[in-house]
C-alpha cells in the first residue's frame, strides 16, 4: 500500500509539472506573438485564438475571436512595465482559464478572464459594460463588473470603497451564482505573478517593494480562493502549490 501510494504521488507530481510547463510555455508564446504582431490586425487575433483553441477545442472560435479583438481595442496605446502591449495580460488570463478546461461555464470564464480589466481605467465604464452585455451577455457583464476595482464602489448593497477584492468576489459569486468568478481572479493573479519580475518603481515604491506587496496581497486574498478551487476538484492543476512557487520565485 505504501509503495502504491508513493507511485501515485509521484505520478501526480509529474502531471503537475507537465501542466505547469505547458501553461508557461504557451504564456511565453502569447507574449511573443502579442509583441510581434500587435500592429498586424490581420494576424494577431487569429494566431492568439489558435493557441486557445489548441488548448481547449470546445470553445466557440468565433466568439473567442470577438472577445480577443474586443479586449485589444479597449487597450490600444496601453503598455505594461515589461514593454508588452497591455492586452497581453488579458490574453494571458483568458488562456489560463482555457487551459484549465472548467467542467462548467468554461466559455464564460474565458470571456470574462479576457475582458476582466476592460473598465479599470475607462472614463466611461457604463458604456463598456453595456457593450459587453450586448456582445457577450449579462453573465459576462456582471462578472466583469464584480472583478473591477472601481466600478462597484458606489453601488448599493455591495462593498464600500475600501473593502478588499476578496469580499466583493465572494458577494457576487454567491448572489449571481457565478461559480467561475474565483477561477478568473486566481487566473488573473497567476498571470501577474508570472510576470512580476517586470515591475518598475512606481509611486515612491521600488520595484522590489512593489513585488513584495503583490506577494503579500496574493497570499492573503487570492491563495484562499485557490484553496477553495483545489478542494472543489474543478480543474486538474493544483493551484496552491503552483501559486506558492510563483510567489517564492
Amino acid at each position: 500500500m505504501t509503495i502504491e501510494l508513493g507511485i501515485e504521488q509521484e505520478q501526480e507530481q509529474t502531471t503537475q509539472q507537465e501542466l505547469i510547463h505547458n501553461l508557461e510555455y504557451n504564456l511565453d508564446v502569447i507574449s511573443d506573438i502579442t509583441r510581434t504582431l500587435y500592429e498586424d490586425d490581420q494576424r494577431l487575433v487569429p494566431e492568439i485564438a489558435e493557441i486557445f483553441m489548441n488548448s481547449n477545442p470546445e470553445l466557440n472560435e468565433e466568439r473567442l475571436k470577438k472577445t480577443l479583438q474586443f479586449a485589444k481595442e479597449l487597450h490600444i496605446g496601453q503598455y505594461r512595465d515589461s514593454g508588452h502591449p497591455s492586452v497581453v495580460h488579458s490574453y494571458h488570463t483568458g488562456f489560463i482559464l482555457a487551459e484549465w478546461k472548467l467542467k462548467k461555464d468554461a466559455e464564460d470564464a474565458v470571456i470574462t478572464g479576457t475582458l476582466h480589466d476592460c473598465i479599470e481605467d475607462s472614463p466611461d465604464p457604463d458604456r463598456i459594460l453595456l457593450q459587453i452585455y450586448e456582445e457577450f451577455g449579462v453573465t459576462n457583464m456582471t462578472a466583469v463588473a464584480a472583478l473591477s476595482k472601481n466600478y462597484l464602489k458606489n453601488q448599493q448593497n455591495v462593498t464600500q470603497e475600501d473593502r478588499e477584492m476578496y469580499l466583493r468576489i465572494k458577494l457576487f459569486a454567491d448572489e449571481y451564482a457565478l461559480g467561475f468568478i474565483n477561477h478568473v481572479k486566481v487566473a488573473d493573479n497567476i498571470a501577474n505573478l508570472y510576470t512580476k519580475q517586470y515591475m518598475k518603481p512606481q509611486n515612491g515604491m521600488t520595484a522590489e517593494q512593489r513585488q513584495q506587496r503583490f506577494r503579500r496581497t496574493s497570499e492573503k486574498y487570492v491563495l484562499p480562493l485557490a484553496r477553495e478551487i483545489d478542494a472543489s476538484g474543478t480543474i486538474e492543476m493544483r493551484l496552491v502549490p503552483y501559486m506558492q512557487e510563483l510567489i517564492a520565485r
